[in-house]
């Protein structure tokens, strides 16, 4: 039987699915809760990271974002780092966007919420460069279609090109976002001052 952890607000809705799915389950429906889990070290075969609702606070529009950051799309780096020690030598991660302002006023940039999450995805690889896949799709996928990645990855573990980011195409994440993997990763860091001059 394989072990899947998933935090996030719709942790217990989606590990109901998988649970009747056969797979054994652990949720953390608050991302804090993750440190006092009852999963040990190298047996979770996939995490799951959903996101969590974020209320807008702040004086002004620099306030909103600062917010926004640090107890959203940041606070998924933070839960990603507790979980990896737990993860099996060739284990899945599979990022589900969608934390985005709870204000539809509030300043809002998908693109770079969604360049935040490679670069979590990135991280995560950087640790263990090898075995470990990762996958990001868009909000807008189903449970239907979160339920199907799930079972793709865990059945695809050792074929899944390592060291490289996969964006499952939904409507949120177009066709013309590529899948890069590390040697892309590298060279967009490196010319990213001389793209930003």
């Amino acid at each position: 039987m394989t072990t899947i952890v998933i935090s996030g607000e719709d942790a217990d809705t989606l590990a109901e699915r998988l649970s009747a799915s056969g797979h054994d389950t652990v949720t953390a429906t608050d991302p804090a809760d993750l440190d006092s889990l009852d999963v040990s070290s190298g047996t979770v075969d996939l995490y799951v990271q959903l996101p969590v609702r974020v209320g807008t606070a702040g004086r002004n529009a620099v306030d909103v974002i600062s917010h926004f950051l640090r107890e959203g799309l940041l606070r998924r780096f933070d839960a990603a780092s507790t979980v990896l020690p737990l993860l099996a030598p060739t284990a899945g991660v599979l990022l589900v966007a969608g934390n985005h302002p709870d204000d539809s006023s509030a300043p809002d940039n998908p693109e770079a919420r969604i360049a935040l999450m490679k670069v979590l995805g990135h991280g995560l690889l950087l640790d263990r460069p090898t075995g470990l896949s990762v996958s990001i799709v868009g909000s807008d996928a189903s449970p239907e279609r979160m339920e199907e990645l799930v079972d793709r990855m865990l059945q695809d573990a050792d074929t899944l090109k390592p060291f490289a980011v996969w964006l499952e195409k939904t409507e949120e994440l177009s066709d013309e976002i590529p899948a890069w993997d590390y040697a892309d990763w590298r060279n967009a860091l490196l010319t990213m001052g001389e793209t930003l001059a």
